[in-house]
């Protein structure tokens, strides 16, 4: 299959900061985006594929801003997977390796000026493997682990370093912003009944994730270290399915996780500001269904 599209964008606004700049900017876009695959059903329970597509990220007109218009985002994807499981379904598994080339990256930071600013990085590419597992031992109790490879990394991309002065510097070779290198979730899931009343599900999981980067310079003021998150709950529900209690918690040990920061500008003294993930958090749920 494929899809041709035509975009257009206009911004109308003005910059005000120590005096005002008109703003107003507009542009068009073509984009041809094709899909391929290739599906081989091996039998009842293996499915092998292949696939090319090509997508695009929408183009941005930055009201208010001094940003030129930035182009949109192309990549180019290719995947090839298994999906699996045994006869009686007891035992599952999804396999899939991955490459993305990407073109026109778009790409934000704080430029010498102190504004925010995005902009296209010439490329960048993405290749990995995922895998995920599920398991049903037990009647009513069901086992997960999922794990992600991810090397993701610019290939030429030149940019003003805040930390020189935005001397204006190559981070080729350099990890994308928010890719980790590594990523596993476990969980498990169980039913008990309760009788003729209804039944209780149980169930946890612990999500692990890498060191991540906010910048593309890959500065130790900018990233989060490696991270688990514990949750857990449990669930009511009646023989007749109408209705439900659930008791959740979410980050049990109460990680501190920060989920995104910049350095700011010399301007405002090149301070770290972003935002954090909530802490631990307990609650309840009542769901009825209709």
């Amino acid at each position: 299959g494929g899809r041709f599209s035509h975009e257009r964008r206009k911004g109308v606004g003005t910059f005000d900061f120590l005096g005002s700049v008109n703003t107003d900017k507009a542009k068009s876009w073509n984009a041809f985006t094709p899909t391929v695959t290739l599906n081989y059903q091996a039998n009842d329970a293996t499915l092998l594929y292949a696939s090319v597509t090509r997508g695009f990220k929408s183009g941005v007109i930055n009201v208010g801003s001094r940003n030129d218009v930035i182009n949109p985002e192309y990549v180019w994807s290719y995947e090839v997977g298994l999906k699996t499981a045994t006869a009686d379904r007891k035992l599952q598994a999804n396999l899939a390796a991955f490459y993305m080339d990407y073109t026109d990256l778009q790409v934000g930071f704080v430029d010498a000026s102190s504004v925010v600013t995005t902009v296209n990085a010439a490329s960048a590419r993405n290749y990995g493997v995922e895998a995920e597992f599920k398991a049903r031992p037990l009647p009513g109790l069901t086992l997960e682990l999922f794990g992600t490879y991810l090397n993701a990394k610019y290939r030429r991309f030149t940019t003003g370093d805040y930390r020189q002065g935005f001397r204006q510097v190559s981070v080729a070779g350099n990890r994308l912003q928010n890719a980790p290198e590594f990523s596993f979730r476990a969980g498990a899931d169980y039913d008990i009944p309760v009788g003729t009343a209804g039944k209780v599900n149980a169930r946890a999981e612990v999500n692990w994730q890498d060191r991540v980067f906010f910048t593309e310079f890959n500065n130790a003021d900018a990233t989060q270290a490696p991270y688990a998150l514990i949750n857990a709950g449990l669930r009511f529900t009646p023989t007749n399915n109408k209705w439900y209690v659930d008791i959740w918690g979410r980050n049990l040990a109460n990680k501190l996780v920060i989920t995104n920061n910049i350095i700011t500008a010399p301007l405002f003294n090149s301070v770290r500001v972003g935002s954090v993930a909530p802490p631990r958090t307990v609650g309840g749920t009542f769901g009825l269904n209709f």
